[in-house]
């Protein structure tokens, strides 16, 4: 065991190897949350490079459907103009 145990007693146990692999651990660790915080960041930025490109499809979408339902009411407006013409001449 490194550092020592509870088997080889008082004398066996090392403060320095505890210290050291304590140490080795915390650097192990601190690289590893640098490389996942890197990842977080890049996941991050392609979040919200979808949601901007997600926005800007929505708006083309709200536009491209607009346009054809303002014609949709300009011509039931027109058909019931044209019916109420036929209606008032009696056509």
């Amino acid at each position: 065991m490194v550092g020592g145990g509870s088997k080889g007693g008082a004398e066996a146990f090392d403060p320095k190897t505890l210290s050291d692999v304590f140490e080795k651990t915390i650097k192990e660790l601190t690289a590893l949350d640098e490389k996942m915080q890197g990842r977080i960041n890049k996941l991050e930025e392609f979040c919200a490079k979808e949601q901007e490109e997600h926005k800007q499809k929505a708006k083309e979408l709200e536009i491209t459907f607009k346009v054809p339902s303002s014609y949709h009411f300009d011509l039931v407006r027109a058909t019931k103009s044209y019916k109420n013409l036929v209606d008032l001449f009696n056509i």
